[in-house]
C-alpha cells in the first residue's frame, strides 16, 4: 500500500477486511467518505501472494457492510486488557449462527516479538451491531523474542 500510495498514506482508511474472491482471496481496505464507510483500494491475494494494489469503486457488498461493522463493534468493546497500540483483525462468519466471529489480535512493530497476551475474540450479531458475547483470551501481556535460545537451542516462538 505504501509503495502505490506514496509516503502521504492512505487518506481517509478506517481498516480492512479480508474476503473471499473466487478460489482466492481479496484484502479490501475501507475508507471513510463523508461519514460512509466504502471501498478505497483492493489486493487480491492467490496463492498466497498479494497481487497490486487497484483503486476500488462502488459501495460496500452487505456481506462485506456486515463483516466491516462487525469489526468495528469489537474495536469499540474491547476490555481493558490492551498490550499494545494497535490491534490485527480477523473476521469470519460464526459457523455455530448467522453472526460473526471476530479477533482482535495484539499486534506488534518489532521484528522477533511475537505478542503472546492481549487478545480477544467476539460474537457479532449478524448485522454487525450488537456483542453477543466477549472472550478475553488472557489475563497478562507477555512478549515472546524469537531470537532468544533456549538451552537446546531452541527458539521461544
Amino acid at each position: 500500500m505504501i509503495a502505490f500510495l506514496g509516503d502521504g498514506g492512505p487518506q481517509g482508511l478506517a481498516g480492512w477486511i479480508v474476503v473471499p474472491n473466487g478460489t482466492d482471496q481479496l484484502v479490501r481496505f475501507v475508507r471513510k467518505v463523508d461519514g460512509q464507510f466504502v471501498p478505497g483500494w483492493d489486493v487480491p491475494v492467490q496463492d498466497g501472494r498479494a497481487g497490486e494494489v487497484k483503486v476500488a469503486a462502488g459501495v460496500l457488498t452487505p456481506v462485506e457492510t456486515g463483516m466491516f461493522d462487525a469489526r468495528q463493534t469489537a474495536i469499540d468493546n474491547l476490555g481493558t486488557l490492551r498490550c499494545s497500540r494497535s490491534m490485527n483483525s480477523v473476521v469470519l462468519k460464526d459457523p455455530d449462527g448467522d453472526g460473526w466471529l471476530v479477533w482482535l489480535l495484539t499486534s506488534t512493530t518489532q521484528d522477533g516479538i511475537v505478542p503472546v497476551g492481549g487478545h480477544y475474540r467476539f460474537r457479532i450479531s449478524a448485522d454487525g451491531q450488537t456483542v453477543t458475547r466477549r472472550d478475553q483470551l488472557s489475563t497478562g501481556c507477555m512478549n515472546l523474542n524469537r531470537t532468544q535460545t533456549g538451552p537446546q537451542g531452541q527458539t521461544a516462538a
